[in-house]
């Protein structure tokens, strides 16, 4: 019985990742069609359906008013996004570009806690579970790229001029099924990969601590100002999104009784120099605001700024409890998937409403 249930799920995960990889190949079937905007506005959407899929089939009670209204919802989002103007100028339009795959992966975290969203533990687990997912995806991805490289290398020796045809049909599709096939393997070996994010952020986060120094360090001493840059500060909102990350991955195997709390003391000497280096570009950006004036931009960036302050404040206050008040490590988990609703009400501010206000 186990063996046709396995053989059922295998078929489904082959046929997302084909439907998924025809869905990439799209703008080769069109003369004409602007391939880069079409991955730009759709390529997270095209791997958000098949990992919604994917959960969906291989989830055991299904509810399925809940599944066609999320259905409709996608839809929704997907269109909209297809519909708006694509000048990629740094215009306000481009805010719905951007914020509209982290609204995307709100929904596909409704899909995997089977629309129990209220459920913390569940939101908790989406977030460990996102973070087997990257790594995974990142190893899979980097697998590809050797792999390609020899493929083609083979095939030049021999005379055969394949590059066009591999990168038209067998790239996309290895790209968008990757994700898909990360997931299918944490689901299934899970024992395994259960604890990859944690090892990953353990490995990283002294790296990103000694960064972090030096870049504030950097700072100090520094005539322009970097967050003067919009890419800049999207990285940099990147970046503190990924310390908390670290933050959470490293707390997530830590006992909740030790003798010595170094893990934990490491961990908040992270959220405080990256809370000084954060306070640093709210300074900088609240003073390009009122310098020169209102903007969908600046806007969106002083709000996504302090949007994660706040939540950096959080959690580096349940790290101090930590270690000063010996309180659970565990509530830095809790702080997190609480923040949770915070991110969605910005994120569908930033998507829906703030590109027409200017």
């Amino acid at each position: 019985m186990e063996s046709k249930s396995s053989a059922a799920e295998i078929i489904f995960l082959i046929l997302i990742c084909l439907f998924c990889g025809f869905l990439a190949e799209i703008p080769f079937f069109f003369k004409g069609g602007d391939a880069y905007i079409f991955y730009v506005v759709n390529a997270v959407p095209i791997i958000v359906l098949g990992l919604s899929g994917y959960r969906i089939l291989t989830q055991g009670k299904k509810n399925i008013r809940k599944i066609i209204v999320a259905s409709f919802v996608f839809a929704g989002c997907v269109l909209y996004v297809n519909l708006l103007p694509f000048k990629d100028d740094g215009g306000p339009f481009d805010l719905a570009f951007i914020h509209m795959p982290l609204l995307l992966w709100f929904f596909y975290g409704m899909i995997f806690s089977g629309f129990d969203w209220r459920n913390k533990a569940k939101r908790v687990e989406f977030v460990r579970y996102n973070g087997d997912l990257a790594v995974l995806t990142a190893i899979i991805l980097f697998s590809g790229i050797i792999l390609t490289t020899v493929t083609l290398g083979l095939f030049s020796v021999a005379g055969i001029r394949i590059e066009t045809f591999y990168m038209h049909y067998v790239v996309p599709l290895g790209i968008v099924s990757s994700p898909i096939v990360s997931s299918f393997i944490i689901r299934r070996h899970n024992d395994i990969t259960g604890k990859i994010s944690t090892i990953i952020a353990n490995i990283f986060s002294p790296l990103v601590l000694i960064t972090l120094i030096i870049y504030l360090a950097g700072l100090s001493v520094s005539v322009e100002s970097p967050f003067q840059n919009r890419d800049f500060l999207l990285m940099f909102n990147i970046m503190l999104l990924g310390v908390m990350a670290i933050i959470f991955f490293s707390a997530f195997e830590m006992p909740s009784v030790r003798k010595y709390k170094f893990g934990e003391v490491f961990l908040l000497i992270l959220s405080v120099i990256t809370l000084a280096v954060d306070a640093v570009a709210l300074i900088a950006i609240t003073g390009r605001l009122a310098k020169y004036g209102l903007s969908a931009n600046r806007i969106a960036v002083l709000g996504a700024n302090v949007t994660i302050f706040v939540n950096l404040i959080l959690i580096a206050v349940d790290l101090f409890r930590a270690v000063f008040m010996k309180k659970d490590i565990s509530s830095v988990k809790s702080t997190i998937a609480n923040y949770f609703p915070v991110y969605l009400i910005w994120l569908l501010f930033a998507t829906f409403a703030l590109p027409f206000l200017f």
